[in-house]
């Protein structure tokens, strides 16, 4: 948590008040405002999308009616689309940043990336992307969470890493943590990660 503070803290700062694109956890098998910056994985608002607005312009978005009823409710100053951010497409250089919350393992793990080339072109040159994901390498499994069936497709940590890197992004942070879900631990690794202010290489794929 301090170390998620810590990254949190680097982001909002008041030089980079702008747009804050927040994207609830998808739970499937699956702009005039300047300057942008786009946060994944708010689920209700609380407390990620809550924070960044006090400082930035905000949009979360979920594929649950209920999760955004609720964001409303807690971020009533955010802009709140219903919708599955695997399907959202905005122009390039949208966001100043993107915030992904225990967003991209709910992806088939094909299509990470092409999640994370996405990511990419929504930034801005210097833009950054801060994002979680648990590191154990896993094809494809339905488990439970909070009582309801959830997908889960991963890659282990330095396959991530490496996709990361591969899309263009520098790597500026990585680091694990563990939370505790319910009675159980469950590690997480957190990636800190910008898109060069100017291409050292055109980013593969």
């Amino acid at each position: 948590m301090t170390r998620w503070r810590a990254s949190t803290r680097r982001l909002s700062t008041p030089d980079r008040s702008g747009l804050v694109f927040g994207c609830c956890a998808i739970c499937s098998h699956t702009s005039s405002l300047v300057p942008p910056f786009s946060t994944l994985g708010c689920g209700n608002g609380v407390p990620a999308l809550r924070e960044i607005v006090r400082l930035h312009k905000g949009v979360g978005v979920d594929i649950s009616k209920t999760q955004i009823d609720l964001a409303q409710a807690n971020v009533p100053s955010a802009q709140l689309l219903h919708a599955d951010a695997a399907e959202l497409d905005f122009p390039p250089r949208s966001f100043d940043a993107v915030v992904a919350f225990y967003v991209l393992e709910h992806l088939p793990r094909e299509e990470h990336a092409h999640a994370l080339a996405k990511l990419f072109e929504w930034l801005t040159p210097g833009g950054v992307l801060l994002f979680s994901i648990e590191p154990e390498d896993e094809p494809a499994h339905v488990g439970k969470w909070l009582g309801k069936p959830m997908f889960f497709s991963r890659f282990d940590a330095e396959t991530t890493l490496g996709l990361v890197r591969a899309k263009g992004f520098e790597v500026l942070d990585s680091h694990t943590a563990v939370q505790v879900e319910g009675a159980k631990e469950v590690e997480f690794v957190w990636v800190l990660a910008m898109r060069p202010l100017s291409p050292a290489r055109d980013p593969v794929g």
